[in-house]
């Protein structure tokens, strides 16, 4: 039985990039406008993406999502090449409601390692059971 391209995503190992830094975005960052203002700066096209493992949520009275693991599930959303004062910018807007964590997300390109804002376990309880949608999906 073949398996699925979602179970060998999941079980390749990590590969490696050289210096680059990506971020995988899956909710209002994904806009480039958005991008582009938190980091004062302008970025190239980002390219589609998806996240094996985590699943996007609406949360309680807050109009952006968050992820949380769920096996099976799959996050789509977009990579962006980055630089360490671009994480910087990102990690005060993110705010402590967020963990920043290194994923391994799936694009056309193959494999890559990636930053992503993971929603804190410890606030779970503010997760809602339908998925978010971004404006103009």
């Amino acid at each position: 039985m073949q398996s699925s391209w979602k179970t060998r995503f999941c079980s390749a190992p990590s590969p490696v990039h050289g210096s680059r830094i990506y971020l995988f975005t899956y909710g209002t960052l994904m806009r480039p406008e958005l991008m582009q203002f938190i980091c004062s700066r302008t970025f190239s096209k980002p390219m589609a993406a998806s996240l094996c493992g985590y699943q996007r949520h609406s949360l309680k009275h807050r109009h952006y999502p968050g992820i949380i693991p769920r096996r099976g599930k799959l996050t789509r959303g977009y990579l962006y090449r980055v630089n360490a004062i671009d994480l910087k910018k990102l990690d005060l807007y993110e705010g402590d409601e967020y963990d920043r964590q290194i994923v391994r997300v799936l694009t056309r390109q193959g494999a890559r390692q990636a930053w992503c804002y993971i929603w804190k376990q410890e606030n779970v309880g503010q997760v809602l059971p339908e998925d978010w949608q971004l404006p103009d999906e």
